[in-house]
């Protein structure tokens, strides 16, 4: 069995979270007939919940001489995946090393449901968290035009190899 985050989950307060998401992905005790692909459980997360590409710096608020926030869009490997979760990090580093994964279009459809703000330094300039992806932080709020919020189409999936 192997999990993955899809993004940074945002909470007010100092609470740890009470729920969040996690993608879990088990091999089957059966195994599928016919010869699919033949892909053991490593090559099919490779192929099917590839890692981003890259990070893009979507927006950061710096107050005062301490550090700041940096919200960052992981960019999947091509339009068929999609990277449904923001990250956040105190300094203007490229994230690197997370185990985040993008997953398959097919799988998604637009969520469109925004908790309240979670950080705010104007109208335009807020973080919020997306609801129905159990509070995977979304981008900022004047970038969901342009890069929308998602959740899944079922709680589970069956795939073959």
């Amino acid at each position: 069995t192997r999990q993955f985050v899809l993004g940074d989950v945002g909470i007010k307060g100092l609470e740890p979270p009470s729920r969040g998401l996690v993608l879990q992905v088990k091999p089957s005790k059966v195994l599928p007939k016919g010869r699919g692909l033949g892909l053991m459980l490593d090559g099919w997360i490779a192929r099917f919940l590839p890692r981003p590409v890259a990070y893009r710096l979507l927006w950061h608020d710096r107050r005062g001489n301490g550090e700041g926030l940096y919200v960052w869009r992981p960019v999947p490997p091509s339009e068929v995946f999609v990277a449904v979760g923001a990250v956040c990090t105190t300094d203007a580093q490229e994230p690197r090393g997370l185990e985040l994964r993008c997953v398959p279009k097919t799988w998604l459809v637009r969520g469109d449901t925004l908790g309240p703000p979670l950080w705010s330094f104007s109208d335009k300039h807020e973080i919020r968290v997306q609801d129905g992806l159990g509070g995977v932080i979304a981008c900022p709020a004047e970038q969901l035009k342009y890069v929308p919020s998602w959740t899944f189409m079922a709680e589970k999936f069956f795939v073959g190899s």
